[in-house]
């Protein structure tokens, strides 16, 4: 719904944008209190509601929060145009350059468990431990 009101925002069409904003912003107010808690994602798609109607604070402190919950979609918010507005505040920068480098270090850390081939490892000793085979150093068979 946020891809169609950012639309009707580039169309000139405001009113019809809003309208869809505080349907979306509703609707995910509506989940949290239904479920008794905030989903994962609810901190990203506030934020992501509050770009689409170009609320630069509450956009950013959303966006915060969300990354403060563990949201990591760097690349999609950096390609996504409602979004488009903001790369240039130095506080998007910033939050941005966290995602980024949190995002880089997890990168890293698989790419080194890969090449020391810890994946193959894990997966041998899960298959076994599921057929009742301990893999492990020392483990009597």
């Amino acid at each position: 719904m946020q891809v169609l009101a950012y639309a009707h925002k580039q169309g000139g069409n405001d009113e019809r944008a809003e309208e869809i904003i505080e349907l979306v912003a509703q609707a995910l107010a509506r989940r949290e209190q239904e479920n008794g808690y905030r989903s994962p994602e609810s901190p990203g798609l506030l934020s992501q509601n509050h770009a689409v109607a170009r609320n630069p604070d509450a956009a950013l402190a959303a966006l915060e929060t969300a990354i403060d919950s563990g949201w990591r979609e760097y690349y999609g918010v950096i390609n996504d145009l409602r979004w488009a507005w903001l790369r240039d505040n130095p506080q998007f920068q910033k939050l941005m350059a966290r995602v980024k480098a949190d995002v880089d270090g997890q990168r890293a850390r698989i790419e080194r468990m890969d090449a020391e081939q810890v994946f193959g490892t894990l997966l041998e000793q899960r298959a076994m431990a599921t057929s009742g085979m301990d893999t492990r150093p020392g483990a009597s068979h």
